[in-house]
């Protein structure tokens, strides 16, 4: 993840020229021109601007008033710690998208294969081994905004569990462990069927995400 480019303007005052009610003056000033302000202090003084601040900065040294008035609390006195924090923040915000993506695409998935399956497949072995294979690959279609296996390539650890889920969707209705799961050995014909469900599939979601990204909605 690149490094977010922020513009910012820095006004420092000195205590001795400004009081605690210029302090919330100023920042509710350039609060009503549409500027996003952070403010920070470590005083008594301090508390009401950073109360009226965007976002309110203070230490972990400061006074009580200052910390319970703030919105963050540094541990040390490096301004890049907030840097990292929004990067993380940023990383955490993407991934949450990312499963909301994935939950709305493999439930759809589900729903749909439920209907294949009463219709035309063993009732419960096509649905599993086809709802297995929808849900895994779904998450590389919708983790990147590329072409997923072409333009975008997980990572060798989801990789490797995208594979092994698979194959163990494959080999459980042929396993010892089919009857007691309540599977039945699946027809030929179902092989190829399953993969022009998956190719379709994987082409509408990779078509409706790309529509949606160009609409800008996700």
């Amino acid at each position: 993840m690149t490094r977010p480019n922020l513009n910012h303007s820095i006004i420092r005052v000195s205590p001795a020229v400004i009081d605690a009610a210029h302090k919330e003056r100023v920042v509710r000033a350039l609060t009503s021109k549409g500027h996003v302000v952070g403010f920070m202090g470590d005083g008594i003084n301090d508390a009401v601007a950073l109360r009226a601040a965007d976002v309110g900065i203070s230490l972990d040294a400061a006074t009580d008033i200052a910390k319970e008035s703030a919105d963050l609390i540094l541990l040390e006195k490096d301004l890049m710690v907030l840097e990292q924090g929004v990067i993380e923040g940023r990383k955490v915000f993407a991934n949450i998208i990312k499963y909301i993506r994935m939950g709305a695409s493999s439930n759809f998935g589900n729903m749909f294969s439920v209907l294949g399956a009463s219709a035309f497949l063993p009732l419960q072995t096509g649905w599993f081994v086809e709802s297995l294979m929808t849900q895994t690959l779904i998450i590389h279609v919708i983790r990147a905004n590329k072409i997923p296996f072409l333009q975008s390539r997980a990572s060798w650890a989801l990789t490797v569990t995208t594979v092994s889920s698979m194959a163990l969707g494959v080999w459980l209705p042929y396993s010892p462990l089919s009857a007691a799961l309540g599977f039945t050995h699946l027809p030929p014909m179902y092989w190829p069927i399953l993969l022009l469900t998956l190719v379709g599939y994987m082409s509408l979601t990779q078509f409706i995400k790309i529509w949606l990204l160009r609409k800008q909605w996700i």
